[in-house]
């Protein structure tokens, strides 16, 4: 049904979500400054 497909994309959104702040708190923790290739994937997420 739709709202099952609803439910999948939103789910999936929020895994991607914690993925990405998981992602980016070792890149974090792994690198002082924060790396231009960070920026860039917020850029190209956008």
């Amino acid at each position: 049904s739709f709202d099952f497909v609803l439910y999948r994309l939103n789910l999936n959104n929020e895994i991607k979500h914690e993925i990405e702040k998981v992602t980016t708190f070792f890149i974090a923790n792994n690198y002082t400054k924060k790396p231009k290739s960070l920026e860039m994937l917020k850029f190209i997420k956008e």
